[in-house]
């Protein structure tokens, strides 16, 4: 089964700063000769549910199957990508 994760970030007043997600960095783009306070929502989901954070994620990584195909899909300069990541088995350190 493959696994969709998506991240968005949103600013409450883009008047006074955008804020874009690029694989794993955030861009705020402040606007020139303004000023005031903003919110700042960084999201991510997998397949419509909520990831909460880097934990929740690496848990739905785990829980896919050994040779099935985890989609990775975010924002880069705008723009949608994205990684079709093979699941393989974990190796152990000696």
């Amino acid at each position: 089964a493959d696994a969709s994760i998506t991240k968005a970030a949103t600013s409450s007043d883009d008047s006074l700063v955008t804020a874009t997600v690029s694989g794993n960095t955030l861009t705020l783009d402040y606007q020139a000769n303004q000023n005031g306070a903003v919110t700042v929502t960084v999201t991510a989901t997998s397949n419509g549910q909520p990831v909460d954070d880097a934990s929740h994620l690496l848990r739905l990584l785990a829980d896919a199957p050994i040779g099935g195909t985890v989609v990775l899909t975010g924002l880069r300069d705008g723009r949608d990508v994205t990684f079709n990541v093979e699941i393989g088995r974990a190796q152990t350190r000696r």
